[in-house]
């Protein structure tokens, strides 16, 4: 074994240990301190496997958290408020997971390092910090795909929403009745979670206006920020909120038609290359096939060859 290959073998057998050491060190500061939680909310938003590791990341971040900037968790912060995690994740718990899934591949790395019984420094260094830069960035990753996820329910519900409220407001309605009417009428969903959580800013006395405002800072979508900025113009001008409402509705089936068609004109482009790598070969293989196999019965290949 090279000098370079046993030095990176002992650092990350010392980081192991380090790690597995200080669990029940973490857990046992953590229990002592009131300010700590250590058991989960159990909140929905999270997964199984984050419900499980969440008493974990907890200690973790109140006992051995780093300083961070603040402009770091406010970004973090705003994420996972975008994600609907925020009440199940604080910033400083996710830069914990982020510690603790570098950590896990980093291990797996070394694990397939010793199956393959590689003794190249290089592939080795590579394969380390090939892995230890996807677990440091793949709680990212999974963060802006819980969002973009979020983004499409909503954008998909909306223009339900709207043509309901429309309809109740024209009924007779007013605004706060055909808000609450369509809520209960809207399937559940991150829009119907959004707008309860509305409802419930306008009933601990916040102002519609800012209550609107915070809808549009979690949700960060262009058709509900285009709404509620409608809203509030027409509540300061006076104007008919139903008249808005209606073009609001005709503008986001026109928006969520548009998308259609064009998920629609993507998918022949998308199948081009499970086309093109997968079924052409095999088609050229069962017409090729018989052809060489009549040619090689015919003899010709001997000739040639004599």
């Amino acid at each position: 074994m090279s000098e370079s290959l046993l030095y990176i073998s002992l650092a990350a057998i010392v980081t192991a240990v380090v790690l597995i050491s200080l669990v029940p060190l973490v857990i046992l500061k953590a229990a002592k301190d009131p300010d700590i939680e250590l058991m989960s909310s159990g909140s929905d938003s999270l997964g199984f496997f984050l419900k499980a590791l969440r008493p974990l990341l907890r200690a973790y971040s109140n006992v051995f958290s780093k300083k961070t900037k603040p402009e770091t968790l406010d970004i973090i912060r705003l994420k996972l408020l975008r994600a609907d995690l925020l009440f199940s994740l604080t910033p400083n718990e996710f830069i914990a997971l982020r510690r603790l899934s570098l950590a896990l591949t980093t291990g797996f790395g070394y694990l397939i390092i010793q199956i393959l019984d590689m003794h190249d420094a290089p592939k080795i260094v590579a394969i380390l910090g090939g892995m230890a830069v996807l677990g440091h960035i793949y709680p990212d990753i999974w963060l802006n795909d819980t969002i973009k996820q979020r983004r499409n329910q909503i954008e998909k519900a909306f223009p339900f929403l709207l043509d309901l409220l429309v309809l109740m407001m024209r009924a007779g309605l007013p605004f706060a009745g055909a808000i609450q009417q369509g809520i209960n009428k809207i399937p559940e969903g991150p829009l119907k979670r959004e707008f309860v959580r509305y409802q419930r800013d306008i009933r601990t006395g916040l102002a519609r206006a800012q209550a609107l405002e915070n809808l549009s800072t979690r949700v960060d979508i262009p058709a509900i920020t285009n709404f509620t900025a409608a809203i509030i113009q027409a509540e300061e001008t006076g104007g008919s909120i139903t008249n808005m409402l209606a073009t609001q509705a005709k503008q986001r089936r026109k928006e969520r038609f548009l998308r259609a068609e064009k998920k629609a004109n993507e998918a022949p482009v998308k199948m081009l290359l499970p086309l093109v790598g997968l079924l052409f070969p095999i088609t050229f293989m069962i017409i090729s096939v018989p052809i060489i196999v009549q040619f090689l019965d015919s003899g010709l290949v001997e000739k040639l060859l004599k």
